[in-house]
């Protein structure tokens, strides 16, 4: 039953699509919520996530595996923004926690997590996360592809000991 697969991640990113909508519509009625930001920052980082994921798992499904698809300098930047949405996630939790902490700590009077300031701290953080993921973009004999068994996004590069350094940072893979 290979058809499950692709229907099943149709259904979710239909689902995850229709969910952002909602909770943008909420939070444009609202405006007074203290964690707008916060919530549109993850609406975005969803986007980028489920975008990417139509095309980079539900598209391999529907045609033939081509590794030439996954060197295509357009699939390199879907990969780009897919790690970005993915890893802002961990980043956008973090400065939550941090938030919380401190307004535990210092409750009144304190301005470091202002809604101007966490404009600051979030454009910093995206500014941050995408200079981390132009090393996607560098090597031109590398590429990225999706393994359908594991459901796993592989770094693939032709010569393993030119891109040693890449290939640590990008790759979970142990290279001798």
């Amino acid at each position: 039953m290979i058809w499950q697969g692709p229907v099943f991640a149709i259904f979710m990113h239909v689902f995850a699509y229709i969910y952002n909508a909602i909770l943008f519509y909420m939070l444009e009625r609202k405006k007074v919520v203290h964690s707008r930001i916060y919530m549109y920052n993850m609406i975005i980082s969803e986007l980028f996530m489920n975008l990417s994921q139509n095309i980079l798992v539900e598209y391999p499904y529907f045609v033939t595996q081509d590794p030439k698809f996954y060197s295509f300098p357009l699939v390199k930047c879907v990969e780009m923004f897919s790690q970005l949405g993915y890893q802002s996630k961990f980043f956008l939790a973090i400065l939550m926690a941090v938030n919380r902490l401190w307004v535990v700590l210092i409750p009144i009077g304190s301005e470091v997590f202002s809604s101007y300031r966490l404009k600051i701290y979030m454009m910093i953080g995206w500014i941050a996360l995408f200079c981390r993921q132009l090393i996607i973009l560098i090597p031109d004999d590398c590429y990225f592809k999706m393994d359908l068994v594991q459901f796993q996004v592989m770094s693939v590069c032709e010569d393993v000991e030119k891109h040693k350094l890449r290939m640590r940072i990008v790759s979970p893979l142990k290279l001798k």
